[in-house]
């Protein structure tokens, strides 16, 4: 069931309809881990300025530090 899910997830990442970040959601795994799994398959990465930014945001947030 996992690997339909991981399935899904990178074929939505790849037509552009959903974030890195949200493939991984779905995928159920970290963000680290669908960076692996795209590397494994060779995909390129489609990573936006503005994505790696809400990421960084989170994590500030989840770590108790501010801009």
């Amino acid at each position: 069931m996992k690997l339909k899910k991981l399935d899904y997830a990178i074929n939505q990442y790849l037509d552009d309809k959903i974030s890195l970040g949200k493939s991984s959601e779905i995928a159920g795994i970290s963000i680290w881990e669908m960076l692996d799994e795209l590397h494994k398959r060779n995909i390129p990465l489609k990573y936006k300025i503005s994505e790696a930014e809400l990421e960084i945001e989170k994590l500030l947030k989840k770590y108790g530090r501010s801009k």
